[in-house]
């Protein structure tokens, strides 16, 4: 689609959030969805849903109210979790990537450290 939706700090809470995000701890992207709310619940709800008619059209039965990967083992067909999963991922993705509008030029450019302040800890005391 070749746009810049992410600026720089974006990226970098990304590299955490994914990983967090396949053993379904979702907090990584609060700051990511909290920049742009709109886009991010349109975007996750739409997904949501493909990804739930999935997962019941194939009869994806789970015992264990959690999702992510860690509840595909206590499936009845672990494959229609695992389709229900990837078709949630990907429309979602799809989805926010059109209706997020483009970042700056500023907030893709290199953050630069001289830029970023010192914090002094001259004044705290610890009683």
């Amino acid at each position: 689609m070749r746009k810049n939706i992410y600026s720089k700090d974006e990226i970098e809470t990304l590299k955490s959030a994914v990983p967090m995000g396949i053993v379904n701890i979702v907090e990584g992207v609060i700051p990511i969805v909290m920049n742009n709310l709109i886009p991010g619940l349109i975007a996750t709800a739409i997904g949501g849903a493909a990804g739930g008619a999935v997962s019941m059209t194939m009869g994806a039965d789970s015992s264990v109210p959690f999702g992510g990967i860690l509840m595909i083992p206590t499936m009845t067909r672990p494959l229609a979790g695992i389709c229900g999963l990837l078709i949630n991922i990907l429309v979602t993705g799809l989805v926010y990537a059109v209706i997020k509008k483009p970042v700056s030029e500023e907030a893709t450019a290199e953050v630069n450290p001289e830029d970023e302040a010192d914090i002094s800890l001259d004044d705290f005391e610890i009683l």
